[in-house]
């Protein structure tokens, strides 16, 4: 392996012709989805809408919380909500959906250069280099994470940035240190599981060859800055809600497990969670997976794919690029947190953007290794790999901007119909709502949240499945919920139980439309109806 110890000379410069067609592509990938906003314009996650919440009130109130005057640590993200409030404070005419894709676009072409850089950096040829760059651009469900309006391409960026400034030390090491060191405090307040690189990059220093050299000075630059600004989204989370930890993760426990405790066997499933999001990427799995076309598809995909970027990481221990491993290597960490932090993969993966960031790099490295085994010659064996990534660039491109398209559809036909009709009807009224994205936004009332993101009083009700007794004793008498009954009992808000409910307004998304939706991201309910509360 290379050491990057004493390396201060100047780093290997990138080719203008490489920049731009790792530009363009980046343009193009986006281009595709992005047309999908002429027809349907908004968020295809319903969570897209609680970051803009907690972003307006606290550019408007100075709340960091998802009531305007209630402390709460439903964000998971205290940067992204800061630029959210930047939005609204300072660019109010802008739109929040246009605002975000510009934020997320600056993100992928972020991420696409840096690890071109890394690439040119290890010695790669510029075929494999720009190969490496725009891999993940033929991945629609990673291009997708752009349109959600959330933090995780900015993570992604804010990985590579401290990584490169580290380990890139060029010609002025103290400037490289402080850069990493803003870089690494930035990642940790844009997601807490970040503080865990600043770690992993003291860790190479100290304990293995994979180290920067840097000098005592250096270090306590890059400590300096990282150290107080990782330390304060835990310090706003114990001020707001008790736990250094955002409430939020308790809430999405209760939302995919239905209790705290999570056995070993559900965090193991996480894997195979990871084999499913390489089916999605690409394919649309139908009903009948024993068909023999859609079972042949999954076989390769499930099977071949991971063996190909298996032999991509061989090809890239064989040929020393010591940096692009120390980044995958930060990928294998992140994604392997979450079987402790939330074994899931979230909507769309988005909790682990690694698994789709390095997916495809790793396998077209992978189809050029293997090709080059067999002694085709290196050039046949780059445009194979190029050649594949188009051909799952032309499927999974078009299927993600169709699943970006019904996603937006799907929350604007049910959530998007229940808000207005709440301040049609009941403009001041207090409502318990469990998907309290797009209908909190736009609601002017007061919204109770059932998915215990934002209450910390209000867990120990959700865990004990006594909702229907919290909701009697702050005398609520609506309810939105979600048309689907597992969530429904686990709220224990089934009628004829504990309460009857007693059905006022519906609002139902496309079925089609909906189940596609699902099929992709694991979205929200088809339907929200509105409930009027009889306690027993």
């Amino acid at each position: 392996m290379k050491n990057y110890a004493g390396s201060v000379g100047r780093i290997a410069p990138i080719s203008r012709q490489s920049i731009v067609l790792v530009c363009v592509s980046v343009f193009v990938a986006v281009c595709i989805l992005a047309s999908a906003l002429l027809q349907h314009f908004g968020f295809p996650l319903d969570d897209s809408w609680i970051h803009q919440t907690i972003g307006r009130n606290f550019a408007n109130f100075g709340s960091l919380g998802y009531s305007p005057h209630q402390r709460s640590s439903g964000s998971t993200s205290l940067l992204w909500t800061l630029l959210l409030g930047t939005n609204y404070k300072i660019l109010p005419h802008v739109n929040p959906v246009i605002y975000c894709l510009a934020v997320n676009l600056a993100c992928l072409l972020a991420i696409c250069l840096s690890m071109l850089r890394l690439a040119i950096r290890d010695g790669m040829t510029r075929g494999l280099a720009v190969l490496w760059a725009v891999a993940p651009l033929a991945d629609g469900n990673f291009v997708w994470l752009g349109f959600t309006g959330m933090e995780h391409l900015l993570f992604v960026a804010l990985s590579l940035l401290s990584i490169s400034a580290w380990f890139l030390r060029g010609e002025h090491p103290v400037r490289s240190a402080a850069l990493a060191g803003l870089a690494l405090g930035l990642l940790g307040m844009t997601r807490p599981e970040g503080c865990v690189l600043l770690v992993v990059i003291f860790l190479l220093e100290f304990l293995t060859p994979l180290r920067a050299g840097r000098k005592p000075r250096e270090l306590w630059t890059a400590a300096a800055l990282a150290l107080p600004l990782a330390a304060i989204p835990f310090a706003v989370n114990l001020r707001t809600s008790g736990s250094l930890l955002p409430l939020t993760l308790k809430g999405r426990q209760f939302l995919y497990f239905g209790t705290s405790h999570i056995d070993l066997s559900t965090r193991l499933h996480l894997l195979l969670e990871w084999q499913q999001r390489i089916i999605t990427s690409v394919y649309m799995q139908p009903a009948d997976v024993w068909a023999w076309k859609p079972r042949l598809i999954m076989i390769l995909l499930t099977k071949i794919v991971p063996l190909l970027c298996l032999l991509g990481l061989v090809s890239l221990f064989k040929d020393r690029c010591s940096l692009t491993l120390i980044f995958c290597m930060w990928g294998i960490i992140h994604s392997f947190l979450y079987v402790i932090m939330l074994p899931s993969m979230g909507h769309g993966g988005r909790y682990q953007p690694f698994i789709l960031l390095l997916l495809l790099p790793l396998a077209t490295r992978g189809i050029y290794f293997a090709i080059s085994i067999v002694r085709l010659g290196r050039s046949p064996a780059t445009w194979l790999a190029y050649g594949c990534l188009i051909v799952f660039a032309t499927f999974s491109l078009r299927m993600w901007r169709l699943g970006l398209s019904y996603g937006i559809q799907h929350i604007e036909t049910s959530h998007g119909v229940m808000a207005p009709y709440l301040n049609a009807h009941f403009p001041q009224e207090t409502i318990a709502i469990f998907d309290i994205g797009r209908i909190g936004y736009v609601f002017t009332g007061t919204v109770v949240d059932l998915g215990g993101l934002t209450d910390t009083s209000y867990s120990a009700y959700l865990f004990r499945r006594q909702v229907a007794t919290y909701l009697q004793e702050h005398k609520i008498e609506y309810a939105v919920l979600p048309r689907d009954a597992g969530i429904n009992s686990r709220l224990g808000l089934i009628s004829g139980q504990e309460v009857d409910l007693e059905p006022i307004a519906h609002a139902c998304a496309d079925f089609y439309e909906w189940n596609f939706t699902k099929t992709l991201t694991n979205n929200a309910a088809q339907c929200q109806d509105l409930m009027r509360i009889h306690y027993r």
